[in-house]
């Protein structure tokens, strides 16, 4: 039978369906694997709601960080690392993690580097940026999902929480882009050089053999999270929050030549957001807007109420 069917198969007929074959036979044991990976933890199906831990890092935020903290008490736990705080922030994290006792609060024993130019010195002692996450990082229960939270950003539960529904498999990850803003006496302000930032470095994800590694770059020397794997999806939230870059003290800039007026943003934005957008723009689906500016509008008062600013004006800096 078998040379029956080479005598009848010859030439280009023959060709055509041994080539028809072993192409079947690898799209079976690709989606084969495909199907196995699904049952693979970090790859699983997700069948329960997204309830991540905090993974914060503080150092001197005192500007934002009480509210901060309180916009995310929905998250209802999570994990506060801190270092050589001296503006008050520790006592701030303290008294949250004892109202909130989910929320566990450590201090590292250690002074931190800066991202930092390539060459630049520290006294003996600091460790790197990625040693200081990595400490956080393994604070939080292996296997569980967790949210990068940053405490110059005060966050807005019903988008957040709406976001975490984007999440279908384990190898998921939902990105957070950002509007940098600022104040300067009272008046909101938008940053000219990066007005928006989705740059992929705030995320929901799945703490399966995660872990941060040393990145140098143009930019300089900072901390870079390492995927467990090739196999990650992602997924884009629209901005979930008010984020206030420089308006710590050792950030603070007073220049506003360097920011546009919210009105003047909001003209931009309107006319062509496209172009106010640093980093590789992924569009949300449903042709949803990254910035709802109404929304922005209205809760903006209320922010800015909830700053607690360290100097009266900027004579003070």
């Amino acid at each position: 039978m078998k040379n029956l069917a080479k005598r009848v198969l010859k030439g280009r007929t023959r060709k055509l369906v041994g080539n028809f074959y072993h192409k079947s036979l690898f799209l079976y044991f690709m989606l084969k694997k495909g199907f196995w990976q699904r049952n693979v933890k970090g790859f699983r199906k997700v069948k329960k709601p997204i309830k991540p831990y905090a993974f914060i890092r503080v150092c001197n935020e005192i500007p934002t960080l009480k509210a901060s903290l309180e916009s995310i008490v929905f998250l209802e736990r999570g994990v506060i690392v801190y270092n050589d705080c001296t503006d008050g922030s520790e006592e701030v994290i303290l008294e949250f993690c004892k109202k909130y006792s989910d929320f566990k609060a450590y201090k590292y024993p250690h002074k931190v580097k800066r991202p930092y130019a390539p060459g630049e010195v520290f006294p003996e002692g600091y460790k790197e940026l990625y040693e200081y996450y990595n400490f956080a990082l393994d604070k939080i229960p292996k296997d569980e999902w967790l949210l990068k939270i940053d405490v110059d950003q005060i966050y807005m539960q019903d988008i957040t929480e709406e976001s975490f529904k984007l999440i279908e498999y384990e190898n998921d990850i939902v990105c957070y882009p950002r509007v940098n803003l600022h104040v300067l006496d009272g008046e909101v302000l938008v940053s000219k050089d990066i007005p928006l930032s989705d740059v992929d470095d705030h995320w929901l994800i799945f703490n399966h053999n995660l872990s941060f590694k040393m990145c140098a770059n143009s930019h300089g020397v900072m901390e870079v999270l390492v995927l467990p794997h090739s196999g990650i999806r992602v997924k884009k939230s629209s901005i979930n929050s008010f984020h206030f870059p420089v308006l710590k003290k050792q950030r603070f800039v007073s220049d506003k030549s360097k920011f546009f007026t919210w009105e003047e943003f909001k003209a931009r934005y309107k006319e062509d957001s496209s172009k106010l957008i640093r980093g590789g723009y992924t569009p949300l689906s449903m042709g949803e807007e990254i910035l709802d500016l109404d929304l922005f509008d209205e809760k903006l008062p209320e922010i800015l109420e909830k700053i607690d600013y360290p100097y009266k004006d900027t004579k003070d800096i």
